[in-house]
Parts: C-alpha cells; structure tokens; sequence
C-alpha cells in the first residue's frame, strides 16, 4: 500500500508556513502452504505513523494555562514491523479435530511518546519525543475438536496464550521502560 500526506499549516501569530509532504509505503506479505491436513503461513507487515500536525507544531497552546502543548517539529515518521508465523494440523484419523500454534513479533522504530513536564508552579507541558527500544510478541497454543450425535454437535477448545510487551514512557522527564506480560488460558 502507498498513499501521499500533504500537511500545510499557517501560524498567524508568528507569521509562518509549514508544508510537509510524505509519502508512506506499507508493504506486506502472506505466504500459506497446505498439503494433506497441514496449513503452514508465514506473514510480515509494514506501517508508518506520521506525526500529526499538533504535534509537530513548534508552537505552546495556551487555551489551559494549566496544561500547555507544545507541539516538536523534529519528530520522524513511526515504522513498525510485524511477523508471525502459524502452524495448524488436522489430526490424522480426526477429521474434526486442529491443533494450532502461532508465533507473533513487532517492533517499532522512532515511536512517537509523550513527554509531560512540569515547571515550579505545577503547570503542565505536554511534548512529544520519538523513541526506539519498543516491541511485542505472543505464542499461542490450542487444539479443537467437533464431537456430534445425531443433531446434537459440541465444540470443545483447549488453549493458551503467552504475550509481552516493552513500552517507554516519560514520568516526570525520565525515559522509563515499562515491561507487561500477560498468560492466558481458555477452555
């Protein structure tokens, strides 16, 4: 996918004109193999966030005294990259029963963060900063099967899930990494 962004933007009070003009390419790829009850599929995509307008005003909006925006025209464009790969197999002799796993992965390069300060009357500042070090990823388990008798038919799942998550935040002006982790299970 590629598409154009043209921003123009006028500041009345400081008698300026900004233009940024960026093109964004968001490539994919799915690739899927079946042969005799195995389902192989390899996947990567690419996305782009620009930065909006607001935020790379070099420009303190004052409508809140209070909380203020302050907009950094040196910010990059976001990419991110994910990946997985999937793996699912009809059991021989089951014709009604799966057995899946997939694997997922992300990373983010130049992602755009907040960074609030705070002066010494307790006013906020809210910017904004690009940041790398950020990523994601899962692993997830599950079997299905189909049981019927007559018209009666249940559906049982078995699974599980295992995913984490690296983030960068500022609190209070200091660059701090926030790891999260989750596990699940479902029946």
């Amino acid at each position: 996918t590629a598409k154009t962004n043209l921003l123009r933007n006028r500041n009345l009070t400081l008698e300026t004109e900004r233009e940024i003009n960026q093109l964004n390419v968001a490539p994919s790829l799915n690739v899927q193999y079946r042969k005799k009850g195995v389902s192989w599929k390899v996947w990567s995509r690419f996305n782009n966030y620009n930065p909006t307008l607001d935020q790379l005003q070099p420009v303190v909006d004052n409508r809140n005294p209070l909380y203020r925006v302050e907009g950094n025209p040196d910010l990059k464009t976001a990419l991110t990259n994910m990946g997985g790969l999937g793996y699912e197999q009809l059991l021989p002799g089951k014709s009604n029963t799966f057995f899946n796993l997939n694997v997922d992965y992300g990373v983010d390069k130049n992602k755009i963060v907040n960074l609030i300060r705070y002066d010494t009357l307790g006013r906020q500042t809210l910017t904004y900063r690009n940041e790398n070090g950020t990523y994601n990823g899962a692993v997830s388990l599950s079997a299905s099967t189909r049981l019927s008798a007559g018209e009666h038919v249940l559906n049982l799942s078995l699974g599980g899930s295992r995913s984490f998550r690296r983030e960068k935040v500022y609190l209070s002006e200091a660059l701090t990494t926030i790891n999260m982790h989750q596990l699940d299970f479902y029946a």
